[in-house]
């Protein structure tokens, strides 16, 4: 199926230009046009004027002659969107880009490759389990309101309240400093994921798109993991915030105390952030559907 016609969805612009503008540097042939033009003005006058009548026969011709040179560099930098068009034709002429589409296009992945990709993306799950527990703390206060101690909010409520700031903060602090990392299915019919670390400033749409969508991710690869499959994964999905250190052990005394229990979200499993098989990891230059 011909996708030409892309909606992107992330663009990493800076990494974009930068990249295409080495890609020109080092493939590409720079064309440049050179004008000249060449003005004269030509002026005839009889002698005796300009000699003041000293000499009274003969006609003075008088030219001047100006030239002018200049030079049209081709464009290297234009919006993104058209940059990423001519990267992606550029790395295809220079058959630097890899389409992962077959088990053995995944085999012969190798470090600092650029690869493409189609298929869904899924956010990492112990973000989308705070995220859970933010939601349904502020459905409860909203909907299901303690009653008031003499008018006033009971102590127990007024703590819920800062630790729900607390947690929006962290998720805040994760979206606008971190990378939110994203894991996909497995490509290639083969049992390998990859990991896809997202900025969150890059997106050039809702990020709700991108959860269990298929999408084209277009990358150039970081790390690949051991084909024997001895590589440690547990670390892949890791957001380099406080979230990193819960456990069940503490989402489940943080349920109970906070949550009162409640069934509308499910008790955390650790080991949903452990990654079986294996991993590669890609720095995402764009997405798009």
């Amino acid at each position: 199926m011909d996708n030409r016609a892309l909606i992107p969805l992330y663009t990493n612009g800076d990494m974009i230009n930068n990249l295409y503008t080495v890609v020109i540097e080092e493939f590409a042939e720079i064309k440049s046009e050179s004008t000249r033009k060449l003005l004269t003005v030509s002026a005839i006058t009889p002698l005796y004027e300009a000699t003041c009548g000293k000499i009274m026969q003969g006609d003075l011709n008088v030219q001047l002659l100006n030239e002018f040179t200049s030079q049209k560099i081709e464009e290297r930098v234009s919006i993104v969107i058209t940059i990423l068009s001519r990267l992606k034709n550029m790395l295809n002429e220079q058959k630097m880009l890899k389409t992962i589409t077959s088990e053995s296009d995944v085999a012969n992945i190798k470090e600092f490759d650029f690869v493409q990709f189609t298929g869904e993306l899924y956010k990492n799950p112990v973000l989308e389990y705070i995220e859970d527990i933010i939601r349904v703390m502020e459905m409860q206060l909203a909907f299901s309101p303690e009653p008031l101690e003499k008018g006033d909010e009971t102590q127990e409520l007024k703590v819920k309240r800062q630790v729900l700031k607390v947690l929006k903060d962290g998720m805040e602090c994760c979206k606008t400093e971190k990378c939110i990392k994203y894991i996909s299915g497995n490509i290639g019919n083969s049992n390998t994921k990859v990991i896809v670390p997202l900025v969150i400033k890059n997106m050039a749409d809702n990020l709700d798109y991108i959860e269990g969508s298929r999408i084209t991710v277009l990358g150039k690869v970081v790390r690949v993991a051991q084909k024997d499959g001895t590589t440690n994964n547990d670390d892949n999905l890791l957001s380099g915030t406080y979230f990193d250190y819960l456990n069940e052990e503490y989402f489940k005394e943080f349920k109970n105390r906070f949550l009162k229990d409640t069934t509308l979200i499910g008790d955390y499993d650790s080991n949903n952030l452990v990654v079986s098989g294996p991993v590669i990891e890609i720095i995402p230059i764009a997405m798009y559907i």
